[in-house]
């Protein structure tokens, strides 16, 4: 659920603005996932999809259960109404902030060196860049993903 969702019911929950709200957080969610699928895709080297992908759904998904836990005990302490606006303020705070990361607002898309051929897929070089720069965060993730991918190949053997 959304800001105004949040807001929404935070407030007065009638059904009509109720669902006008959830129409548009949903559609928000939708761009929201389709640009953040893109730029991963873009972003991160082909052999690395996967664990990303894994960890980013880990990251999204494993805290789920202890927040249903934790905000009906909350909110029977200090009120649905107050759970509601506190969980809006920080969606609102979280959006604000990353304004102001600089390789969030700079995150351009990487283009293939060369047009891949029709059915082939192209290489990833491991060269990520923002603005012809080297991604210094991203690359110390990818790298860290490496290590782990040859610690856990020894590990194997």
């Amino acid at each position: 659920m959304g800001l105004g969702g949040l807001a929404v019911l935070a407030t007065a929950p009638q059904l009509p603005w109720l669902l006008v709200s959830m129409l548009l957080s949903g559609m928000s969610l939708e761009l929201a996932v389709v640009f953040f699928e893109t730029a991963k895709q873009q972003q991160v080297p082909e052999h690395l999809i996967g664990r990303v992908t894994s960890l980013t759904m880990l990251g999204e998904n494993a805290l789920v259960p202890l927040g249903y836990v934790l905000a009906g005990s909350v909110a029977d302490r200090l009120g649905a109404s107050t759970v509601m606006w506190t969980c809006a303020l920080g969606i609102l705070l979280t959006n604000v902030i990353l304004l102001f990361v600089p390789s969030v607002v700079n995150l351009q898309a990487i283009s293939p060196s060369e047009p891949a051929r029709e059915g082939e897929v192209p290489p990833a070089t491991g060269e990520l860049k923002r603005q012809g720069e080297p991604l210094s965060v991203s690359a110390s993730a990818v790298a860290l993903l490496e290590d782990l991918e040859v610690a856990g190949a020894r590990g194997s053997s």
